[in-house]
């Protein structure tokens, strides 16, 4: 198999047309690493915050490889993952449904929240979690790979980065020459700390006009 699954991401629905925009915005606002986002007819965006280590691999989201498969269904899914790791995820219409993706200690507790999402929404039902888990595992969907949070800077084309810091440099070089070059008039006496303090409000009161 060789997949990684990600498993606990935090959810929340999307609001709008711009899917793609809104749910990079608001990985970035949550501070992850990685999101992920799905659909059909209401939107959904995963988010997480990766160890170090794993940043540079490839990672999948097991809720939203449960939601695409079941994209025309509206389920809710309770498994094992490991010893002491009870998974209870539920989704509709191809989106993962928030405070679901989550694990549990023991099946008592995922299966009381599992009843009372269930209260909540009547039309979700209960699917065999270890079949489920099985086959989902065993799925291979790039839809569900988790994508990495990217930065302001890392978006701007690259021929406008290298201008951006072409200039920055020259600016920068172009400084310290005027610097090395200004003669520098000997200080006849120490400033008292009054006359520092009103040189600083000064300094702040021109850079606040400038900026």
């Amino acid at each position: 198999l060789g997949r990684i699954f990600a498993f606990g991401l935090s959810w929340s629905p999307l609001i709008g047309s711009q899917v793609k925009a809104l749910a990079h915005s608001k990985a970035r606002r949550q501070r992850a690493t990685h999101y992920i986002a799905g659909g059909l007819r209401a939107s959904a965006v995963g988010c997480v915050r990766l160890p170090s280590a794993m940043r540079k691999r490839s990672v999948y989201s097991a809720a939203q490889a449960f939601a695409q498969w079941h994209s025309h269904e509206a389920l809710i899914c309770i498994a094992q993952v490991s010893e002491g790791r009870i998974w209870m995820v539920a989704a509709q219409d191809g989106a993962v449904i928030a405070r679901t993706d989550v694990l549990f200690p023991s099946f008592a507790q995922a299966q009381e929240a599992a009843s009372a999402l269930m209260a909540q929404r009547p039309s979700l039902r209960l699917c065999d979690g270890a079949e489920t888990l099985q086959v989902l595992l065993s799925r291979s969907d790039e839809s569900s790979l988790l994508i990495p949070v990217r930065s302001h800077w890392s978006r701007i084309p690259m021929p406008v980065r290298i201008v951006v810091l072409a200039l920055g440099i020259s600016f920068g070089v172009s400084m310290l020459r005027h610097h090395a070059t200004k003669p520098v008039a000997p200080l006849k006496q120490e400033l008292s700390k009054s006359d520092q303090a009103s040189l600083w409000e000064q300094a702040m009161t021109t850079f606040s006009q400038r900026y």
